[in-house]
């Protein structure tokens, strides 16, 4: 979220992706060279006479050694030069002052200057990696793209293509351990160098997917398979339903925590006090009084993950009963507007329901855990039911196109920390820890002119704790 990293493919194509957080953190056990208690007789050559000089140079020589190995995996050719050439992954950068941070801590311990000056210098170089160095990157991609177009004619035409990877991404300098992204596509797309320049999202498509057709039961079908697939992995504590018009808000660490903080679901879920979407046929088996309404975009714990994946109960009721009405597709404005208003809803009661804007509320208000979620979605969407809009164009937010992207909106959504409901006749104030905080880290629907735009521009990533603040 984050970004980190973003894929350009279309919504058709990628449907909605998963992400899902492990509550496990990597560690390293690194120890110190033990002394003779004679402390005037030399050490022994066969050991490490500056254990966090040693560090370094290993853990530079390892990582420059697995790009051997990335570069296979995401090309399926061997280029032994990777092994001495910068950027890529794993970032060699990284990992050799993150280790010489390590063994300077673990042998003088974190209270000493040393290490002090170890963690400055390893946090100046990873920012480095992921902001000035990334951007150079980006800019020499752009130049050789140029230089391709002149004619064999021109002066530079033959000269030397720049260096392109040079640096990475915010989401490549995160813990790749603590998160896993699952992404449901249409039947058949893959996922790679060819369709995403993202190489979290290589293969990470589902081996089973559904053709997905808004407003109609594949989008619930299309969420249980992305859960069952990110439950394989026990590590995985919270999943998060995402779209691919999503961006993310922060930077990884601060999503990571703000998630990982609370014990809760992140549920957007409210009484539907409307007419037109539940069917009296349910009653035998979703009673009125239990049917939720909210935003699809949820963010689970893992046991509510469960629930979705592991219900036989209240789906086939969705998929039998909570149906889009299709004849709005291709009648006129007004008489869609009579008929809706004057025969079919209210005469022979017929219903216009969209399953994924109920499904998961109504299925943890079922199973009586309305309590351990906070009623809230993590997404921020900009809904327009100004009168002006064509009424079939309010079934969809609003999309950000580039113009629109500039960092005050970005600013002003981080700015966000209560959200009012008029239907439930409430105001959600946000907290995290029980402190104010933003009430989105991601938000929606971003063309992809826009998201190329918050990426150049640095609007996304930075955290602010005051910006949520009450006035």
């Amino acid at each position: 979220m984050m970004d980190e990293v973003m894929t350009t493919a279309d919504a058709a194509t990628l449907g909605r992706a998963a992400l899902s957080m492990a509550q496990t953190a990597s560690s390293a056990l690194l120890t110190p060279p033990t002394h003779p208690s004679d402390s005037s007789s030399p050490p022994s050559p066969l050991l490490p006479s500056n254990l966090p000089l040693i560090t370094a140079f290993l853990a530079f020589a390892l990582a420059q050694f697995l790009k051997l190995f990335t570069t296979w995996f995401k090309e399926k050719r061997w280029d032994s030069k990777r092994m001495v050439d910068s950027g890529g992954m794993p970032s060699s950068h990284s990992a050799t002052v993150t280790a010489l941070a390590m063994a300077i801590g673990l042998q003088d311990g974190t209270g000493s200057p040393a290490f002090a000056i170890a963690v400055i210098l390893a946090c100046i170089v990873m920012y480095d990696a992921s902001g000035i160095r990334l951007h150079a990157g980006r800019q020499a991609e752009l130049l050789n793209q140029i230089v391709c177009e002149f004619p064999p004619e021109h002066p530079l035409s033959s000269i030397r293509p720049l260096r392109e990877l040079l640096g990475h991404t915010p989401f490549q300098n995160a813990d790749a351990d603590k998160f896993s992204v699952h992404v449901h596509s249409e039947p058949g797309f893959v996922l790679n160098e060819t369709t995403t320049d993202s190489e979290f999202f290589h293969g990470r498509q589902l081996n089973k997917s559904v053709q997905v057709v808004w407003g109609e039961p594949t989008m619930i079908e299309a969420e249980k398979l992305l859960l069952e697939a990110a439950l394989h992995d026990p590590a995985n504590q919270r999943f998060v339903l995402l779209s691919d018009s999503c961006v993310p808000l922060y930077d990884f660490s601060y999503t990571y925590s703000y998630i990982m903080s609370s014990p809760k679901s992140f549920v957007d879920s409210f009484v539907d006090e409307s007419t037109g979407r539940y069917d009296p046929d349910m009653s035998a088996t979703i009673p009125r009084s239990k049917w939720r309404k909210g935003s699809q975009w949820v963010t689970l714990v893992r046991k509510h993950a469960e629930l979705v994946v592991n219900d036989n109960f209240v789906y086939p009721i969705f998929k039998k009963y909570c149906k889009r009405w299709k004849a709005q597709r291709n009648l006129p404005k007004k008489i869609l507007q009579i008929l809706e208003l004057n025969f079919l809803f209210q005469k022979r009661k017929l219903t216009n329901c969209i399953p994924d804007e109920h499904y998961v509320q109504t299925l943890l208000t079922m199973n009586e855990v309305e309590h351990e979620v906070e009623r809230r979605t993590l997404t921020y969407t900009l809904w327009d039911s100004s009168p002006a809009k064509d009424w079939r164009q309010m079934w969809h937010p609003v999309t950000f196109k580039q113009p629109d992207a500039a960092p005050h909106k970005i600013k002003e959504i981080k700015g966000i920390n209560h959200v009012h409901y008029e239907s439930g006749h409430r105001t959600e104030w946000c907290r995290v820890a029980n402190v104010y905080s933003s009430c989105f880290l991601f938000a929606r629907k971003f063309s992809q002119g826009a998201a190329l735009r918050l990426l150049n521009d640095g609007a996304l990533g930075f955290h602010d704790p005051e910006a949520a603040l009450p006035a």
